[in-house]
């Protein structure tokens, strides 16, 4: 179960208490200032963790981010890739205007002679 933590005094038994803290339970100075170092530890460790958690966060949202840039990078290539080859095919799909000197086909066959 849930562990125990308890001021024990000399009438007290510590057998029965997981974490006993040996102290006067009668006087009034003593647990207010067991309780006070208490309380700022527990505050100390929740911003110890609050800090933790916000790092934690900040490097997931960096990964991400240069994952992001990642596939940035490589979709511009792709598309850089794929300007080139249809620039090739429009060239080569291009119909190269006749030359006048092609527009007679008897003066070639004259010529092979």
């Amino acid at each position: 179960g849930i562990p125990i933590v308890a001021i024990v005094d000399t009438n007290a038994d510590p057998d029965l208490i997981d974490y006993p803290i040996p102290a006067n339970d009668d006087a009034m100075r003593s647990i207010k200032l067991i309780i006070d170092f208490l309380s700022e530890s527990i505050t100390d460790g929740k911003k110890q963790f609050d800090q933790t958690e916000i790092d934690r966060k900040a490097q997931e949202a960096e990964e991400e981010a240069e994952e992001g840039e990642e596939l940035s990078e490589k979709s511009e290539k792709l598309v850089e890739g794929l300007k080139v080859d249809t620039k090739k095919e429009k060239d080569e799909k291009r119909i190269k205007p006749a030359r006048k000197k092609d527009i007679n086909p008897t003066q070639k066959f004259r010529k092979a002679r």
